[in-house]
């Protein structure tokens, strides 16, 4: 009986593994506008829209042994950090139970031919910062660099895929990708930008991606990945089901998200930008997306769900391949959903679904196409190829999604074509992609703050609960983001809308719609005099200020408890029930910048101090 009870166990997962995701997990944030940006730019200062005139430091140390081959190439099979500006030479391997993290900040410059392979079982910690990046770049200098100037990077894992659970990653590198563990961890890319990468390593179309995911499971993180000038495609996806976030691909050749071999995972947030001057032999485009190679129905299907994507077409074809094409080619069986999209200026038409298997999906709500904009495509914004034709009403299909198309892109309200020196890539007000609505719900068009007690004024040892009710009903979200717009010395607001006073005084609090809307309401508080507040009691001392990393907070009374706030007036640590006449604080991992420090003693003081994080 355990043993049947583990079976069945196994085979339910299994299950639900193939079936895919869906639109309303909670892995998406429920926005309300179309394409990959509402209000806020997530692009804005981590991204490179220009890195072939970004002068990067030369190398001061190598990782690799310059071999292109699995047999002779460089293998870490032990953990490893990487830090400062670093040289890859040839075909480096992480193996099965080695960690390769990579400091932030790091610049990896990879001459030709070079790669970084993340194997079974191997992981990548490659964690940047907004300020402070990863970079995988050219090895050549400014003015000089171009798409396939090295590799890229491959992680393979052990999730799931529709081929074998021992399956070749594409590229001819000799790893293998496959498994039976949906939950698979391969690390963390988050806040990476790779630049220059893709390359033909036989002359014959064996070619290596941007960031090639092979069976890539879930618990793996990727977030904030800028792939740009990439020799062939900028992301691909064979099986897996990682999620991804905030990513973006920069004037690749050939298509900038090609998902293959039962890819079941999310996306949210991605952004496409097209150069004119720039396509592959074989077809650029936005999106490619197979069932396999053979149109085959081999579970789990090609399921992936798409949400918040622009595909920013090139608008002209000044490539010496001629070759842009499409904004989407959906074929071969795929099962792929895409919501909230926005797409324009790709040379050949929209959507296209091609095959009378993929037709037949669409025609049964397995490949999802809803709540999108294709502007500007005449009437090429969708197209169908097969034999039989199952889907006999494209157009009827397309609007029947509530998707959209539009004629005039002065509706559109966006900086097209994107200036890459200054870049806009929000929409101004009054753009269709904010009015329209999304798969979530509404736009927010107002905010309601209510008091406890209906209270404007609280003293110095009371909290105050706030709520917020938007309108509409059908919104979106009803979710609010609390911070302090001014007097953020006086008071701090907890993420649940939670006021608690840190001295006499007017503080404003604002809560601020999460649908990316924009929308936002203010509520003034006054806070009076209840305890003894005191700023700079002598009796308490503070050192060292500013600090780095440990600060020591020692008192004439036993201390009962500390609470850290950022400038903005959210809680950054609390420590309760020390009942010590001294205690210590560890900032190391805060970010830079101004803190208030409120100390509660024995004696009923609460003392406040600003804090300086260097």
């Amino acid at each position: 009986m355990r043993k049947f009870l583990f079976l069945l166990a196994f085979v339910t997962t299994n299950i639900f593994y193939v079936e895919g995701q869906s639109i309303n997990d909670s892995f998406f944030d429920k926005v309300s506008f179309i394409g990959a940006f509402g209000t806020e730019d997530w692009t804005a200062g981590w991204s490179n829209f220009d890195p072939q005139n970004t002068d990067y430091p030369n190398p001061t140390s190598t990782l690799g042994n310059g071999e292109l081959s699995y047999a002779a190439g460089h293998k870490i099979t032990t953990n490893t950090t990487i830090s400062g500006v670093v040289k890859l030479s040839g075909w480096v391997y992480v193996k099965d139970g080695a960690t390769l993290t990579i400091e932030k900040g790091t610049i990896i410059r990879g001459e030709s031919g070079s790669a970084l392979i993340i194997e079974r079982g191997g992981k990548i910690i490659a964690e940047g910062t907004k300020t402070e990046p990863i970079v995988f770049t050219s090895l050549k200098p400014a003015g000089s660099r171009a798409p396939s100037d090295w590799a890229g990077l491959i992680i393979c894992g052990k999730a799931p895929n529709n081929k074998s659970d021992n399956t070749l990653i594409e590229g001819g590198v000799g790893a293998y990708f496959g498994g039976t563990e949906p939950n698979d961890n391969s690390g963390i890319l988050k806040f990476v930008r790779i630049e220059f990468p893709g390359y033909d390593v036989d002359g014959s179309g064996n070619e290596i991606n941007g960031l090639t995911m092979g069976s890539v499971g879930s618990e793996t993180t990727i977030d904030f990945v800028q792939v740009s000038f990439s020799g062939d495609d900028a992301f691909e996806w064979f099986g897996g089901g990682v999620n991804c976030k905030h990513i973006i691909a920069l004037a690749t050749e050939d298509d900038d998200f090609d998902s293959d071999n039962g890819y079941v995972g999310r996306v949210q947030y991605a952004l496409v930008i097209r150069d004119p001057n720039i396509s592959d032999t074989d077809g650029a485009r936005g999106f490619e997306s197979d069932n396999d190679a053979s149109s085959s129905y081999n579970k789990p299907y090609t399921s992936a769900v798409f949400s918040n994507v622009t595909l920013l077409g090139p608008g002209s074809d000044n490539s010496s391949n001629q070759k842009h094409d499409v904004a989407l080619l959906l074929r071969r069986n795929t099962r792929l959903q895409i919501y909230n999209l926005f797409s324009t200026s790709y040379l050949k038409g929209g959507l296209v679904i091609d095959g009378d298997g993929t037709q037949k999906a669409a025609e049964e709500d397995s490949l999802i196409f809803r709540n999108s904009i294709l502007a500007g495509y005449g009437s090429k914004f969708i197209s169908t190829k097969g034999t039989s034709n199952p889907l006999s009403d494209p157009k009827a299909w397309f609007f029947n999604g509530n998707n959209d198309t539009v004629s005039n892109l002065d509706n559109i309200k966006i900086q097209y074509p994107i200036n890459l020196t200054t870049p806009s890539f929000v929409p101004q007000a009054g753009s269709i992609l904010l009015s329209k609505g999304s798969s979530f719900g509404a736009p927010v068009s107002s905010i309601t703050i209510q008091s406890e007690g209906n209270k404007n004024s609280i003293k110095t040892n009371e909290t105050l609960q706030l709520t917020a009710s938007v309108s509409p009903a059908n919104a979106a979200t009803k979710d609010v983001v609390w911070s302090i717009e001014s007097g953020n010395d006086v008071a701090s607001v907890s993420e649940s809308g939670l006021v608690t006073p840190l001295k006499a005084g007017n503080v404003t609090i604002k809560a601020t719609a999460k649908d990316g809307s924009g929308t936002s309401a203010t509520f003034s508080l006054e806070v009076t005099t209840d305890v003894a507040v005191n700023y700079a009691n002598k009796s308490i001392s503070i050192w060292p200020n500013p600090a780095t990393d440990i600060v020591t907070i020692q008192s004439e009374y036993p201390i009962i408890s500390i609470e850290l706030y950022s400038i903005t007036g959210q809680v950054a640590y609390k420590l309760t029930g020390i009942n010590n006449i001294s205690t210590r604080l560890n900032i190391a991992e805060f970010n830079n910048g101004v803190y208030f420090l409120k100390v509660a003693t024995t004696n009923g003081n609460v003392n406040v101090y600003k804090l300086i994080k260097k």
